[in-house]
């Protein structure tokens, strides 16, 4: 029979009787065509599914190709960066190293979370004067703000290095107190970040802090500047009582991070986040009623630091002299290895303060310190005998310090007429590898200067 809109009949191949032989002969012939045509579709998408996966796989590649010519490949600096982005940024699952924790800060108080979650720490630790403003850079300590979870992993550290950098750093003081509290010296504190910290809050209540941390911690980074920023927090209440307490003006103390310049050797491991300090010129620090500088070092009569050489050596030549003290040089007490500190605040950290001299001088101390460098006549010690016994040989080289210009990685750097002005820093120094893409400005950091992309990804806003 022909159906209703006259198109070819299907004929039956085997004439059967009834119409359940008919109706089986008919299906079985609608299965074997359904069975060509699966298979003729089978074919075709075997055919299609090969090429289909080259057209996929050409399409890929083009994608990637627009992705990388998309994108620039360069470097930016390491505190720009971490401003950009985040002071973790590439790290974000790292945690901060630090040993020696505590809970509470050197008054056995919790009073550092206030300035820490407060979001003025840097007002806290600020001179106190305004004539220092300018000199002080106020970076580690504003990192906190920008980071509830930079804020979540600090606390503040004590360490026997920092109480003993501490004890050493009042004896220093002791010989400034027993000149006169001379105000035309200023101190230049060079040491490893915590126990620079500790030495500007024992010299304190003399001389004004002004540090010059200029970087942000990361997780890898090259200096382990979350460790002085955590020691910052546990002096915090000396360093307060000695902005209300000294004299103003005060002489400088102007505070380093000996670790700025810590070797980088493009380790894959390492985040750059070195950086270089820049100090007041000769014609600043006259203005400061500066006259003289004491480079504190905890050396024997080391080399200054690379990015100083050139700022000391123009001191110098400019008629300020610039000398070296070794915090080494201070002994303990001779008459036994446990005489306290009578003179040393009074601490809830358990702590235990020891009396330190110049060359293990004991009361006699200040003649043979200001001996060795001539600047000052120190009052004779309370109940000291009339003779005087003849000063001491000096315990280090580091009195006979004097700065001599020499080649560093910032020889010839300076621009602007005046040293500490601009000074330029070596090409690849404090810089980390990105790709930024062009269309959206996400920014992705490199492993190291040759490793590889993509650990972290972040819009630059």
């Amino acid at each position: 029979m022909s159906p209703p809109d006259k198109r070819e009949p299907f004929l039956p191949r085997v004439s059967a009787d009834g119409p359940g032989g008919m109706g089986a002969r008919w299906w079985n012939q609608s299965l074997a065509q359904s069975a060509d045509e699966i298979s003729r579709r089978r074919a075709l998408a075997i055919q299609l599914g090969i090429g289909g996966t080259v057209l996929v796989a050409g399409t890929i590649g083009i994608a990637l190709s627009e992705r990388e010519s998309d994108e620039v490949e360069g470097s930016m600096d390491a505190l720009d960066l971490q401003r950009r982005t985040s002071w973790n940024v590439g790290d974000v699952d790292r945690r901060l190293q630090l040993t020696e924790s505590l809970l509470t800060d050197v008054d056995g108080s919790v009073a550092w979370q206030g300035a820490l979650l407060g979001g003025h720490l840097a007002d806290a630790l600020a001179p106190g004067e305004g004539r220092l403003q300018p000199y002080y850079a106020p970076t580690l300590f504003q990192a906190p703000d920008q980071s509830a979870g930079l804020r979540q992993e600090l606390l503040p550290i004590r360490r026997a290095s920092m109480e003993e950098f501490f004890d050493r750093g009042r004896a220093l003081a002791d010989e400034f107190e027993a000149a006169g509290r001379p105000h035309d010296t200023a101190l230049v504190i060079d040491l490893h970040g915590p126990e620079a910290v500790a030495v500007a809050a024992a010299v304190s209540e003399q001389f004004a802090p002004v540090f010059t941390f200029d970087n942000w911690p990361h997780p890898r980074g090259v200096v382990p500047s979350h460790e002085t920023l955590a020691a910052a927090l546990y002096y915090l209440p000396i360093l307060r009582r000695g902005t209300d307490s000294r004299h103003v003006p005060a002489p400088p103390a102007f505070v380093l991070d000996a670790d700025r310049l810590n070797p980088y050797r493009d380790e894959v491991e390492h985040f750059d986040n070195r950086y270089t300090v820049e100090l007041p010129s000769a014609a600043r620090l006259q203005l400061l009623g500066v006259s003289r500088v004491l480079y504190v070092r905890g050396g024997d009569g080391a080399l200054e630091s690379d990015d100083l050489n050139e700022d000391f050596a123009e001191l110098d030549r400019s008629g300020i002299p610039v000398r070296q003290v070794s915090l080494g040089d201070f002994q303990a007490a001779s008459d036994g290895p446990n005489v306290p500190d009578a003179g040393a605040p009074a601490t809830a950290s358990g702590s235990t303060h020891r009396r330190y001299y110049y060359g293990g001088g004991g009361s006699w101390s200040h003649v043979y310190f200001w001996h060795s460098y001539g600047w000052y006549s120190p009052t004779p010690p309370r109940g000291a005998p009339s003779r005087v016994p003849p000063p001491a040989p000096p315990p280090s080289r580091a009195s006979s310090y004097r700065p001599v210009a020499r080649q560093t990685i910032f020889s010839s750097r300076a621009v602007g007429g005046a040293v500490g002005i601009g000074k330029t820093k070596p090409s690849g120094f404090g810089r980390i590898s990105v790709r930024t893409a062009r269309a959206t400005g996400a920014i992705s950091v490199g492993r190291g200067r040759s490793g590889s992309f993509g650990r972290g990804s972040f819009s630059s806003g």
